[in-house]
């Protein structure tokens, strides 16, 4: 009889990366387990709300950002937070760091 034992079966992603204004629901931090982000009433989901843990060890996405939204709130999807937060996924994709210079 021969048993084959999965390598994947021993990769943990570690702690979602915190989300202001939100929570997260996290089942299992191993390969395959899966966290779903949660905005606070008056604010909306910018981003994926449901994250896996990979092959790799790292979550399938960052985690999303929660922003205002509702009456009276500023419309927060400006370009600059839209650009921010495109940096930071296609950060995390490719592996490395991002330097964000911003000039007044």
């Amino acid at each position: 009889m021969v048993m084959v034992t999965s390598f994947l079966s021993a990769v943990f992603c570690g702690e979602v990366e915190h989300v202001e204004h939100g929570s997260i629901a996290v089942a299992g931090q191993q390969y395959g387990s899966m966290a779903t982000v949660t905005c606070d009433s008056d604010y909306q989901i910018l981003g994926n709300a449901t994250l896996v843990c990979m092959a790799d060890g790292q979550w399938s996405y960052p985690a999303p950002l929660c922003l205002p939204s509702g009456k009276g709130s500023q419309n927060f999807f400006t370009p600059d937070v839209l650009v921010l937060h495109l940096l930071k996924s296609l950060t995390a994709l490719l592996g490395g760091v991002s330097v964000i210079l911003c000039v007044f």
